[in-house]
Order: C-alpha cells, then structure tokens, then sequence
C-alpha cells in the first residue's frame, strides 16, 4: 500500500477507501511488501514539475496563442519553465533516468502498488480536474498508472484509487484493478459518517495500524493461484 500522505493531505474518505480494499486483498491471500514510497516519490514529483515546466515553456503550441483561453495553472506553467535552468532541467532528467531503472526493480517481484488517485473526492463541475501530485511520480517513470472505481463517500462522491504496476505487465495490471473495482462495487462500498476512521490493518506479518504512515505493496504470492479467487 502507498498512502501518498508524503505528497498532500489525504481525506480520511480516501484513507479509509484505500484500507478497505487492501484489508479486503489481504483477506484473500494477497501479501503486503514494505518499501519506503516517502523517502522516493518526492524528489520524483520535483522533478517531473521541472521537467513538465520547462518543456512547456520551450515547445511551441497553438494553445500558446490564446492565453485568454487557458486556465491560470496553464497560463502559469510556461511562466514557471522560463524561470528553469537549463542545468535544473538536465538534473531533473537524471533523476527520472536512474529511478526508471531502480523503481521497475522493485516492481519485479510484486503485482501493483495500490494507492489514492487524488487526495479526495473528485472535484464538482468541469473548471478544474484536481490536483495531480499522486501521479506525477509515475507519469516521470512513464509507469502505467490506472485509476480504480468502485468507492464512494458518504454524500455519493467518487473516490479514486490508482494501482501502479511493471510495464510489461500490463494484462495482469488492468485485470487486477478490474477485480479491486469488481469488489468494492459488489461490497456497495460507499462510506456513512461512521466509516471515516482508518482501521487497522492487518498481514501475515504483522499488525499495524493505519494511523502510521506506512507504505507497502500489495502483491500476490507467485504461483498461488485462486489467492484472489473472490474476484474471478
């Protein structure tokens, strides 16, 4: 599991969403793999917003002809990459292609990283999309990162899980987020009042409670097949 509380604040919906599909995983066989998401995923996302501003500023773009039509994150994106060094933006690069090799590394052994699309509900009307900050560690790996469905909050607001995954595995990837949406749409998991706590979770391992800011991935143990055999 990667809570992505290193990168925003994470509503307690979102929170407990994500804790109940991770209980759920573990409850039919699924193993919890510690890795140490906070001590990377920051630097990952300094450097796609240096790599992303500062090509925008230098890449032309009929979009760039009309700023009266683009919002003011778009108008400000450009503005932002003209500022940007040049050395700043070969750093940034090297970040991206020494993590491209060692985070699929870590990915080798397991099935997907389960975390929260977005810090909470999706936004109301059509002005904005949200803050982007959870995907941008992976968007700089150019990992597939597919969103989740499945959970809503109490007032019937969507809450987006997105499960990471190696990209030469993209099958089991996308079947696997179909069995986690298949679940929680089955479970009718949308949370009352009640539900805004964060419950503990529990593993073969150990037990923790969610409270802490840890991070793991959820895998399935290799050749255990039916370990989720809920979800066929």
């Amino acid at each position: 599991m990667w809570s992505g509380g290193e990168l925003a604040e994470i509503s307690r919906d979102m929170r407990a969403a994500l804790v109940r599909s991770i209980e759920d995983a573990v409850a039919n066989g699924a193993v919890l793999v510690d890795v140490d998401w906070p001590a990377l995923t920051p630097r990952l996302v300094e450097a796609h917003v240096t790599v992303m501003a500062y090509e925008a500023a230098r890449m032309p773009a009929e979009e760039s002809t009309h700023p009266d039509r683009l919002s003011a994150p778009l108008n400000e994106l450009p503005a932002h990459g003209r500022s940007i060094t040049t050395g700043d933006y070969e750093h940034a690069r090297s970040v991206a292609r020494r993590e491209r090799s060692t985070v699929p590394a870590l990915l080798g052994d397991v099935d997907a990283v389960l975390g929260p699309a977005a810090p909470g509900v999706a936004l109301k009307g059509l002005t904005a999309t949200g803050a982007p900050v959870l995907s941008r560690p992976w968007q700089l790996l150019g990992l597939p990162a597919p969103t989740v469905r499945g959970h809503r909050d109490a007032q019937g607001m969507p809450l987006g899980l997105q499960l990471v995954g190696h990209p030469d595995r993209l099958e089991g990837l996308f079947s696997l987020g179909h069995a986690v949406e298949r679940a929680a749409r089955a479970k009718g998991w949308a949370l009352s009042r009640g539900d805004r706590r964060r419950p503990p979770i529990r593993t073969a391992q150990s037990s923790t409670t969610a409270a802490k800011d840890t991070s793991a991935v959820p895998t399935v143990p290799p050749r255990r097949p039916g370990a989720l055999s809920h979800f066929q």
